[in-house]
């Protein structure tokens, strides 16, 4: 069985998966990931197959910036980190045809996505594959700085900075739901 593996380009989302992937290669499947350069060789090492997302933005180094790790995640810089997601989506959303040509060439058995993975889930419908979503996920306590802050640190992250990127990623999403005729998107999909 041949796999393909969209996800967030963070260790909280890849990490999880890793252990299926060592499981499902080791079983003779092959697992595909098309991820960001900085976690290929753990993709390789679990025995998956690395495979460019086609961004150059490194999220996880632009985020890790934008967090002082001395305090709690209620210092989180919101116009920052947020940011730099909004326009990590904004650029992997733009580079949608090339990840389509990508995923008609290697036609999968199966495409598993991240929930934040939205070019996953659009992909993965769009061409009618057979699908499943991986949530990585932490219990959240009432009062957490990010079950009570989620909808301030995107409020707070539209500035003038990353407006542009805004722009794009609705515009991209807008072109990929009348291409693929699924159904609206919601943002609140990303968190469920």
């Amino acid at each position: 069985m041949k796999i393909i593996i969209y996800s967030l380009p963070q260790h909280g989302h890849i990490n999880p998966t890793l252990a299926v992937t060592k499981e499902l290669s080791q079983r003779g499947h092959e697992i595909i990931y098309y991820m960001t350069d900085e976690f290929q060789s753990k993709i390789e090492n679990a025995g998956g197959t690395f495979k460019p997302l086609g961004t150059t933005l490194d999220i996880y180094r632009e985020a890790q910036k934008a967090i002082d790790f001395h305090t709690d995640i209620s210092r989180l810089l919101p116009a920052d980190a947020v940011g730099v997601f909004i326009q990590f989506m904004a650029d992997t959303m733009a580079r949608l045809k090339y990840l389509a040509k990508e995923l008609e060439r290697e036609n999968p058995d199966l495409v598993i996505y991240d929930p934040m993975s939205i070019w996953g889930q659009i992909l993965a419908k769009g061409h009618n594959f057979k699908r499943l979503t991986f949530y990585t996920t932490y219990p959240m306590l009432s009062g957490d700085a990010m079950s009570g802050n989620m909808s301030a640190l995107f409020k707070n992250a539209i500035t003038p900075r990353i407006i542009g990127a805004i722009v794009s990623l609705v515009w991209s999403l807008v072109k990929a739901l009348f291409k693929y005729r699924l159904v609206a998107f919601s943002p609140r999909n990303l968190f469920t």
